[in-house]
């Protein structure tokens, strides 16, 4: 598809979304939080985001214990992944099962982009085994051995992002992310604004060609500010997809889960002779 076609289809699309989320009231400030995050799951990101996306409330834990805020949206795995649902629809994720996370802010103001920065780095800070580009499924991949060469970079890190509806100027949300960067660099890497129209994301420069989104997993050296106006919507998704795409999670090995259960039961057989 020609680019200006393309540019065309995602303004359209973008538009059609938009409508949606305005028909569900979104923008309206006496909806619930979980109201709205349901809409932005139905009319934003569900239409675009590939179903291999689980998108569900919740919290993350690590095998060593660590757990995650309360997150707005955790992107799992919902093919290979084991989640543990909760009665109120929320779910509770193993770190290896888990892309990154959403945030949604009816109105972004510097208390609550410090709230995205804080959950961001509560997920991030959540310890997993390493992977690399050739761990092709949870559980199946290919080691190089020491004789063969090729992209081993991690691949275990997690993509975090925050849809806003409203609040403070795109150019206000890149300046702080910019300076907290300074302090810690673990910050989320993209968030846009949908009654705005604009997307502040993690850059990085690469001589040959200037600013890119590429390679910002692994090194990155700026946030800048884009109006993608109504496009918004379209552009983030992809942006996820890409994203969520370079990252290869690894086996939470259910079956090790279950026999740690087991042991800590300390099962007792009916003739231990048969098990000599």
């Amino acid at each position: 598809m020609h680019s200006n076609s393309l540019l065309d289809h995602l303004e359209s699309e973008g538009k059609a979304l938009l409508a949606k989320l305005g028909t569900a009231n979104v923008y309206d400030h006496n909806l619930s939080r979980g109201e709205c995050r349901e809409a932005i799951i139905k009319f934003a990101l569900r239409p675009i985001l590939p179903r291999y996306f689980g998108l569900a409330p919740g919290q993350v834990f690590g095998a060593d214990g660590a757990v995650s805020k309360a997150l707005d949206i955790i992107m799992y795995d919902s093919v290979f992944s084991v989640v543990l649902p909760t009665l109120d629809g929320r779910i509770v994720a193993p770190a290896d099962s888990v892309f990154g996370s959403i945030e949604i802010k009816t109105k972004l103001n510097s208390e609550e982009l410090d709230d995205v920065i804080e959950k961001t780095r509560s997920l991030v800070s959540i310890e997993r085994p390493h992977t690399n580009a050739y761990q092709f499924t949870p559980y199946a991949g290919l080691d190089l051995g020491a004789t063969l060469t090729g992209d081993t970079r991690d691949r275990s890190h997690y993509v975090n992002a925050a849809i806003a509806l409203g609040g403070m100027d795109g150019r206000t949300v890149r300046d702080v992310l910019a300076k907290e960067m300074d302090e810690d660099r673990r910050l989320p890497d993209i968030v846009v604004n949908l009654s705005k129209g604009f997307t502040v994301v993690k850059v990085t420069r690469i001589p040959e060609i200037g600013l890119t989104l590429g390679d910002t997993e692994w090194a990155y050296r700026d946030f800048t500010y884009l109006d993608t106006g109504h496009r918004t919507i379209p552009l983030f998704c992809l942006y996820l997809i890409e994203k969520c795409g370079m990252i290869r999670l690894k086996s939470s090995q259910p079956h090790g889960l279950y026999n740690s259960v087991l042991r800590s039961l300390r099962p007792e057989p009916s003739d231990p002779k048969r098990l000599a």
